[in-house]
């Protein structure tokens, strides 16, 4: 998982980094639920944050071309320490010092010590680049890491039972909720405080069920006897 990204980011859900080949960007690094993972139940937080991920060596002396995925840009000073590796991989991420950054046509050109030249750049193309947990900033209240996120029920202002959280994918304007639908479908659901709030210890997601947005209600599914309608604030 990766820190908030930069300004434009709905409010409220961090965004997190691409996963393996062929996982779409921005969904969380943690581990697929086991089968029968129960709905409302958060999946266990990662040890590690991507930060970055290297694309490709820069020029002959050794600097990478590094995709950021974090908004805290002493992530990259001099002297800062980094793990390269895959942060879910059976070996744990190879230690790293920052020797130098710069920008470069609006791309971190990164400098590692012990890397100097493209040969050694070459090798480390693809390779994320990570933070444990511990060291991530503090969330402003109201945000949430995607882990936190999903496995969560997702609950209409009906008090109807909808899906789950799947996943959190990253959109042009703001974050997307993948809705897991009873059917099998799912639902993309803008992560904006008009049309969602999170209630983490009661481990669900109020949704705005506006129409179209999560299909027809499943049946059987209408109001319990017995409990209001979930209010709006």
């Amino acid at each position: 998982m990766a820190e908030p990204d930069p300004p434009g980011h709905s409010p409220g859900v961090p965004r997190t980094p691409p996963d393996q080949p062929g996982h779409p960007p921005g969904v969380p690094r943690t581990p697929p639920d086991q089968p029968g993972h129960p709905p409302g139940v958060p999946r266990t937080p990662p040890d590690r944050l991507v930060v970055g991920r290297i694309l490709r060596p820069h020029g002959v002396r050794g600097e990478l071309s590094v995709e950021v995925l974090s908004d805290a840009p002493e992530r990259f000073a001099p002297g800062a320490e980094l793990g390269v590796g895959d942060p879910d991989g059976p070996e744990p991420p190879a230690p790293a010092v920052v020797r130098a950054a710069r920008l470069h046509l609006g791309r971190l050109l990164l400098s590692l010590e012990g890397v100097t030249d493209r040969d050694a750049a070459d090798r480390l193309r693809g390779a994320w680049l990570s933070i444990p947990l511990a060291a991530a900033r503090p969330l402003d209240p109201g945000e949430f890491w995607p882990h936190q996120l999903v496995g969560l029920a997702v609950v209409d202002r009906q008090g109807r039972q909808r899906g789950r959280v799947a996943d959190v994918v990253p959109g042009a304007a703001h974050d997307l909720l993948a809705v897991e639908l009873p059917g099998g479908d799912r639902a993309l659901v803008p992560a904006v405080a008009a049309l969602v709030t999170v209630e983490l210890e009661a481990g669900r997601v109020l949704i705005d069920a506006v129409p179209g947005l999560l299909g027809e209600p499943p049946e059987g599914s209408e109001e319990p006897q017995g409990s209001a309608p979930v209010d709006r604030e």
